[in-house]
């Protein structure tokens, strides 16, 4: 590598050459004075011949001189050049650490310039080093956590596995996933989620065995490999101090943040080591699933039915795309009344889902599915503009849609609103968007301008849920709605918890100093309406008023209200 750049023999021949010119011009001079003949050197008599004897001397003086100062200025070179070369192999042996001798005062120009050459290679070799070593370390590990990645847990897992079937031991893999998370990015941003992300990585590396691999493979999610930890026992201590370790919150700036853990565990036993690692990892998340599905927190062991659940949700999100197309999707519709006068205000739209073979599919499931799926979108867009040409016909009642927090975040539904108002002849302020707390916690900047959009059409808002998010009063600092719908949990427990009712004594109490109508939902029972008359609270629906039913009864049922008060 160096002879390619620096040819250094040739220059190191030149370079003691040059050095020596000097003295070899002195001994020229000296020879030639010394040779002179004697008449030559003394024409003029005994003093001239005097002077002459003394001159001799004083060049050969000065030949020796320069001979020992081109000699030295030869070997500082020449070990110079030496050192350089040395230098050179160790840097084509790798060695970057190696020192670049300096050139000697006055050194010409060449050797100066080939110096620099030197360090600026050397310090461009170490620098292309550092950049190769970060690349393989991003190639292997998470750059936030500093933790494993999914390529690093693919080799380490294949390893534990080949370890496990040798041994005859258990191996167990746990898939893991943070509670509460999403609404930690959503209301104080991604820098906060980062911050959660590092905290609970490092107090999960605390809880590790030596022979344990941790890594995140994604967003929220990590997995850890686990082997010989096939006990029943063993793994309820492992996992229980993993969940201990999450119940400390995180603090995030000068607030303090709970973060839950769900876990799901697989376990493969002895012998039975037929199948891949991967098939470990899959029956891992099966489990995470369930974990989530109740309620969070704890750990659930994969169990062979927890795939055939899978497999049955599967088969309903694959039915609930075509769902609208084959007619299964009805919109029912209960009423909104004045608790003063109990007439009918106007009713809320609600989507119901019968399945040609498992028959009514509740809410709670299928609104879920396809939130999960983005399927939200479509029936959503559907549902309004049905329920917008229901409501044509209602001679001014007004009509309440539920909304997304995917809907929301959509740049699109503004014009979906709009789209579905034109179409119909609806009054814009006739149409009521309830939206839940969660459409205002995500992307919040944007999500204010899509309601202040909408607010411009003429639209109603209605924050749908409230008391049951995290920062319902930030919420309503932030935007005016225009209605608060008080959570059924508040209603339910009202006529015989104190603290029920002062919890909705003072939400009603806050709605009326903003000046936003205040509608209770849950109404079930004519006790439960006396009370909310009496706190001063405007609007209700409930059983006590109808059920959700189809829009020819809810017609029927305002001609019937319009016929007693006529």
């Amino acid at each position: 590598m160096a002879r390619r750049f620096f040819p250094q023999q040739g220059l190191r021949s030149r370079l003691i050459l040059l050095s020596a010119a000097p003295s070899f011009l002195c001994l020229v001079v000296t020879v030639a004075v010394l040779l002179l003949p004697a008449e030559t050197a003394a024409p003029t008599g005994d003093a001239t011949g005097s002077a002459l004897g003394l001159v001799a001397p004083s060049f050969a003086a000065i030949f020796l001189v320069g001979t020992a100062y081109a000699a030295a200025a030869a070997r500082r070179l020449g070990g110079m050049l030496t050192g350089l070369t040395e230098a050179l192999r160790r840097l084509g042996r790798g060695d970057l650490t190696v020192p670049i001798p300096p050139p000697p005062r006055g050194a010409p120009r060449e050797v100066a310039e080939l110096t620099d050459a030197c360090i600026q290679f050397r310090d461009a070799s170490a620098e292309r080093s550092r950049l190769s070593e970060r690349l393989r370390w991003l190639a292997n590990f998470d750059g936030l956590t500093g933790l494993p990645n999914r390529a690093l847990l693919g080799d380490r897992l294949e390893l534990a596995f080949a370890a496990a079937r040798r041994d005859g031991t258990h191996l167990t893999v746990l898939a893991m996933d943070l509670d509460h998370f999403k609404e930690v990015n959503d209301a104080l941003g991604h820098a906060a989620g980062d911050e959660v992300l590092r905290v609970v990585a490092g107090r999960l590396r605390d809880c590790l065995r030596a022979t344990d691999t941790l890594a995140r493979v994604g967003g929220d999610e990590f997995v850890l490999v686990a082997p010989d930890l096939g006990r029943p026992e063993a793994l309820s201590a492992f996992a229980a101090r993993l969940l201990a370790a999450m119940e400390e919150p995180v603090l995030l700036g000068a607030e303090f943040r709970a973060v839950g853990l769900s876990i799901g565990a697989a376990v493969l036993a002895p012998g039975s080591f037929d199948g891949r690692p991967e098939a470990l990892l899959q029956d891992a998340d099966l489990a995470l699933y369930q974990a989530k599905a109740e309620g969070g927190s704890c750990l659930r062991v994969f169990e062979p039915e927890m795939d055939e659940r899978l497999r049955t949700r599967r088969l309903l999100v694959a039915d609930l795309r075509n769902a609208m197309a084959r007619q299964e999707l009805t919109i029912l519709f209960q009423p909104q009344v004045s608790t003063a006068t109990r007439r009918i205000k106007g009713a809320e739209a609600l989507l119901r889902w019968h399945h040609p073979q498992r028959g009514m599919i509740s809410p709670d499931v299928f609104i879920p599915m396809a939130e999960e799926t983005g399927l939200i979108v479509p029936i959503g867009a559907w549902v309004l503009e049905q329920a917008c040409q229901v409501a044509r016909g209602w001679g001014g009642l007004n009509l309440a849609v539920n909304v997304s927090a995917i809907q929301v975040r959509q740049a699109s539904f503004v014009a979906t609103v709009e789209g579905a108002l034109a179409r119909s002849g609806l009054p814009p302020a006739q149409l009521e968007l309830e939206i839940t707390e969660a459409a205002m916690l995500a992307n919040s900047a944007e999500t204010l301008g899509i309601l202040s959009r909408l607010r411009s059409l003429g639209v109603r808002l209605a924050m749908d849920d409230f008391g049951t998010g995290y920062s319902s009063l930030a919420t309503l600092q932030r935007f005016r709605f225009d209605k608060i719908k008080v959570d059924r949990s508040f209603i339910r427990h009202i006529a015989m918890d104190a603290k029920a009712v002062a919890l909705l004594r003072a939400v009603i109490a806050l709605g009326s100093a903003l000046d936003v109508t205040t509608n209770a939902e849950g109404v079930e029972d004519e006790g439960q309406l006396s009370m909310l008359r009496a706190e001063g609270c405007e609007e209700a629906q409930g059983f006590l008023f109808g059920r959700p039913m189809a829009a020819a009864d809810f017609q029927a049922l305002v001609g019937r209200q319009d016929a007693r008060a006529a």
